[in-house]
């Protein structure tokens, strides 16, 4: 990974290993000086890449299971650092949460896209204002999912 050289106060936005080459050393608008703001743009573009493959290498299962339909990496990548300062806050205060297991995430994922495929759009309408209905629905989308799997 990149390191950055830059004081406390002037947050940086340029890595160290960046080509040597900038594009404010030439004429603006010149040839040399966009292949060299391309060839910057280019080394950003990698540098992100790296730190998405770093950051999506030897997950847990219960971070597996929490971002497996994401396929956004990047969201994948927002989902893993929430998910972890949360864990990090639980450490910090000695709170233990109930995490779901990575099952019960896999299910509980089954039985809303059940819901969505059996009510379509009054499905979002009732999880946000009506639980009572809400909560009906899903214990017919999770006896379809049972009677399914037999």
């Amino acid at each position: 990974m990149a390191k950055c050289s830059c004081s406390l106060r002037n947050r940086c936005s340029i890595p160290s290993n960046i080509p040597d080459v900038k594009p404010g050393d030439y004429p603006l608008g010149s040839l040399l000086s966009r292949g060299a703001a391309r060839a910057l743009a280019s080394t950003y573009v990698q540098q992100d890449n790296q730190q998405v493959e770093d950051w999506l290498k030897n997950l847990t299962p219960l971070e597996q299971a929490f971002v497996e339909e994401t396929e956004n990496p990047n969201i994948r990548v927002l989902i893993l650092r929430l998910l972890r300062v949360a864990q990090d806050r639980e450490m910090a205060y000695g709170k233990v949460l109930r995490w779901p297991t990575a099952e019960e995430i896999r299910h509980n994922r089954a039985v809303r896209s059940e819901v969505v495929r059996i009510f379509g759009g009054e499905a979002l309408s009732a999880y946000s204002s009506d639980s009572r209905k809400w909560n009906g629905m899903t214990a017919i989308a999770e006896k379809n999912l049972r009677a399914g799997a037999k």
